[in-house]
């Protein structure tokens, strides 16, 4: 009298399919959504708070660690600073600081 192979729904490992389906549904967006979060957080709290837009910088952080997804979107959309001017480095031969210097 064994178990019956039909009737389980387990892989070599012993996870139940229906809970491996759970954690799929509803487990991944939730770590993603952390992931996405702390990811958010910290680089509100890593930018310049002269160049952050609409909100000051700690508003910011409350909005984003309160309101998770609307927080991200708004922050991302309307908060971030924008490198508005790209400077090129620039080569040593023509830094004329550096030429001076030798």
């Amino acid at each position: 009298m064994g178990i019956n192979p039909q009737t389980t729904h387990t892989n070599n490992h012993g996870i139940d399919r229906s809970r491996r389906i759970a954690f799929m549904t509803r487990g991944l967006p939730l770590l993603l959504l952390i992931a996405c979060t702390i990811y958010t957080a910290v680089h509100v709290v890593q930018s310049d708070s002269e160049r952050v837009r609409v909100l000051p910088k700690f508003l910011w952080l409350i909005i984003v660690l309160i309101v998770p997804i609307f927080g991200m979107v708004a922050w991302w959309i309307f908060g971030r600073p924008i490198n508005t001017q790209y400077v090129p480095p620039q080569a040593p031969d023509d830094d004329t600081d550096f030429l001076r210097r030798l």
